[in-house]
């Protein structure tokens, strides 16, 4: 499935992790989105991740003091 997932990454650069594995179950191919993270990393296959909202705090430069 790595050319399956190479291509959805290239025509769709902003597609998540959590993506993925959705799209994965259409084709008949369950798995869990850490797996399918550290398979991505082996092969560097990079996509955009959402921010949690705290890691949006620390890129707005806002974060919260604790």
């Amino acid at each position: 499935m790595e050319s399956v997932l190479r291509a959805w990454i290239e025509r769709e650069p902003d597609l998540t992790l959590s993506e993925l594995p959705e799209r994965l179950a259409i084709q008949g191919v369950l798995i869990k989105p850490g797996a399918l993270w550290r398979q991505l990393n082996k092969r560097n296959l990079t996509f955009k991740k959402p921010l949690h909202a705290s890691e949006r705090g620390l890129a707005a430069g806002t974060a919260a003091m604790g």
